[in-house]
């Protein structure tokens, strides 16, 4: 966020701006969400001593009272409005510096036991950091993780293309630069994508991000597949199964063809039985390798 975005919010907040430029913001897109949210919790300022963080989780228990009593409002408004407030208050605090972290390499799990109670399985090729504790709870994810989260404070995991907010117990996240897949196997999560309405998830479904918003997945099962030692797939793009077996083999797979669906699965002990178990059926063939590296391509007819 910049400085002058900062700045105007600040004022926004404070019920500073004139009408002219409230006007004049309404015409702004990133202005949208605050100024809904402005207008949703009626006429309010921050109050003095209260930073800007304070003033928008204040804001947001506000909305939560209100809610309560609207027992007309549907339940899917009311996750939406939690999961955009949730977002907010993500956007407004600043790049933070994380109190621990975790990694795995190619072709390792970690289990993870947090010091609220909550457990963490890190997929291979993947990494976690904690970024805040206390009054929220704040994870940065890239790669696959399984989360069971204990009852307590806010528990927000936050990616590179989004967020979610646990508001149950178990579930599992994929996220890096080209995807972002979240299912879910207890309870309740709200997800979240910068320029996409919020959505809520409950036991057994699952979400993929695309150029279209959220697609539902086709099956979500009643775990993630890869803690029992084989990742299982249905109807995945195939950009993301050759992501899946770049992370846990530690081999780049180079394929440039058009994107198609594949349903099966691969053993995570052995990379050449996992290879031909994608590359056979989705009909391709290689064309290169290295130690670390294959090109793939369409069989050609």
């Amino acid at each position: 966020m910049t400085s002058t975005t900062q700045h105007t919010l600040d004022r926004l907040l404070n019920g500073e701006l004139s009408a002219a430029e409230l006007e004049q913001l309404h015409q702004q897109p990133e202005f949208a969400p605050y100024l809904s949210l402005i207008e949703e919790s009626g006429s309010w300022k921050v109050e003095d001593g209260l930073s800007v963080d304070e003033a928008w989780s204040k804001l947001a228990g506000r909305l939560d009272d209100q809610a309560k009593v609207r027992s007309i409002t549907p339940l899917y408004w009311l996750a939406a409005v939690a999961a955009a407030v949730a977002l907010l208050v993500l956007f407004l605090l600043p790049p933070s510096t994380p109190e621990q972290s975790w990694q795995t390499a190619s072709g390792e799990q970690m289990s993870i036991e947090l010091e609220d109670g909550s457990s963490v399985i890190l997929n291979a090729g993947s990494s976690l950091s904690l970024l805040h504790a206390g009054d929220t709870r704040r994870y940065q994810l890239r790669g696959s993780a399984l989360f069971q989260v204990s009852k307590g404070a806010p528990f927000t995991v936050e990616t590179e293309q989004g967020a979610v907010q646990v508001l149950g117990t178990r579930f599992e996240v994929l996220a890096d630069a080209d995807h972002y897949v979240v299912s879910c196997y207890e309870g309740t999560v709200a997800v979240s994508a910068q320029g996409i309405e919020p959505d809520t998830l409950h036991a057994g479904e699952g979400v993929r991000l695309s150029d279209l918003g959220w697609l539902a997945l086709e099956s979500v099962g009643s775990d993630a597949s890869w803690i029992s030692g084989t990742t299982q797939f249905r109807a995945t793009p195939l950009s993301e199964v050759l992501s899946a077996y770049e992370r846990q083999f530690g081999i780049v797979l180079e394929y440039d063809g058009e994107e198609r669906l594949y349903t099966g699965g691969f053993p995570n002990e052995d990379a050449n039985q996992a290879l031909n178990l994608i590359i056979v059926p989705m009909n391709l063939e290689i064309v290169a390798r290295d130690n670390q590296k294959i090109r793939l391509r369409n069989v050609l007819k």
